[in-house]
């Protein structure tokens, strides 16, 4: 013997299988392109150490420059030509 569920019948939309969501070509794309830049770092890694390196030389050079009196008599020379 078998006695009556509690429980509410299944709906008729539960048996169907949702069919998945068409995604464009675009979706598609920038999905692929983020998870290879997740995956592999070194790809935007190694290009922007190789642009700091030589960008922190050329600011630190900046900042701990000394006045070079030559320098600027040839600047003032150039500079003074009509």
């Amino acid at each position: 013997m078998t006695s009556p569920s509690d429980a509410m019948p299944e709906s008729p939309f539960a048996s169907q299988d949702a069919a998945p969501a068409a995604l464009s070509w675009r979706r598609l794309f920038y999905w692929s392109v983020r998870r290879e830049l997740w995956e592999n770092r070194s790809i935007y890694i190694a290009p922007l150490v190789a642009f700091l390196l030589p960008a922190s030389q050329d600011i630190i050079e900046l900042l701990t420059r000394r006045p070079r009196p030559w320098l600027a008599a040839l600047v003032g020379l150039v500079g003074c030509s009509r």
